[in-house]
C-alpha cells in the first residue's frame, strides 16, 4: 500500500509542475498564446481554488497545527490572493480582442514569477515528513474525499 503523506506530495508537486510549465510558455513571447492564456489561467485558479477552499482549511479542521503551521497556511492563503488577482487579469486580457502575444507574455512572466516561489515554499512545506506531524492519516483521507467530491461535482 502506498503512503499516502508521499502520494499527496507527489500529486502536488506534478500539478505544480504542470502549471509552471504552461506558464513559461505564456512567459515566453515566441510560444505565448491569447487563447491558452484562458485556459491556463482557469487552471491555476481552480488548482488554488481546492487548496484555499478544501485542503488548507481541511489542514486547519482536521490537523494538529503548531503555530508554525498555522502561519504557514495563512501566508500560502495570502500569496493565493495575489496569485489569483493575476489570474483574473490574464483571463480579462485573453478575452480582449486587443490582446496581444507581448501582452500575454509580460504578464505570464509576471504570474510565473509569484507563482515559482510560492510552490516552492507550499511543496517544501506540505512535504511527507512535515505533512505527517500536521495531520493524521484519516485526516488526510478525509481531505482527500473531499477533493475527490469537488472534482466529481465540476465533471
Amino acid at each position: 500500500m502506498s503512503d499516502p503523506f508521499v502520494a499527496y506530495h507527489e500529486g502536488l508537486v506534478a500539478v505544480h509542475r504542470a502549471l509552471a510549465e504552461e506558464l513559461r510558455r505564456l512567459a515566453d513571447v515566441d510560444t505565448a498564446d491569447v487563447a491558452r492564456a484562458h485556459g491556463v489561467g482557469g487552471f491555476l485558479l481552480g488548482h488554488h481554488h481546492v487548496e484555499s477552499a478544501i485542503v488548507f482549511p481541511g489542514l486547519r479542521r482536521h490537523g494538529r497545527l503548531r503555530s508554525t503551521d498555522v502561519a504557514f497556511l495563512d501566508a500560502r492563503d495570502a500569496e493565493h490572493v495575489a496569485v489569483e488577482a493575476a489570474c483574473r487579469q490574464l483571463a480579462a486580457m485573453s478575452a480582449s480582442a486587443s490582446a496581444s502575444a507581448a501582452d500575454i507574455a509580460r504578464l505570464g512572466a509576471e504570474l510565473l514569477a509569484m507563482f515559482e516561489p510560492h510552490v516552492a515554499a507550499e511543496e517544501d512545506g506540505l512535504r511527507p515528513a512535515v505533512l505527517r506531524t500536521m495531520i493524521s492519516r484519516e485526516g488526510l483521507d478525509a481531505i482527500g474525499r473531499e477533493v475527490q467530491a469537488h472534482h466529481a461535482r465540476r465533471a
